[in-house]
């Protein structure tokens, strides 16, 4: 049952395409596979919007699809799930 919504914000937007034309240059039906297999991880946010770690650094919550972090708020008086970027591991820790 999904009680929550899904909103992406512009940065992860944007990040998730930047992963499928990375991945895309070597093999684009893996690229479009694996952006995918991010989405429906962060789909299951709608039921289970607690899923996710907590980052100590940064304080949000995020999920990982090797290697990447999905950070992300939920806000449960309106039942929302913010996606706030979708994050390389090699990089620094997201700071918003």
């Amino acid at each position: 049952m999904k009680n929550y919504t899904i909103k992406y914000s512009f940065e992860s937007e944007n990040d998730l395409d930047g992963i499928y034309d990375y991945i895309a240059i070597d093999n684009p039906k893996r690229a479009l596979e694996f952006v995918l297999e991010i989405k429906k991880l962060i789909e299951q946010l709608s039921s289970f919007p607690e899923t996710g770690r907590l980052n100590k650094d940064n304080g949000l919550k995020y999920l990982t699809k090797e290697p990447y972090f999905v950070y992300y708020t939920v806000d449960h008086a309106t039942k929302l799930v913010y996606i706030l970027t979708v994050y390389h591991a090699a990089r620094q820790t997201y700071q918003p």
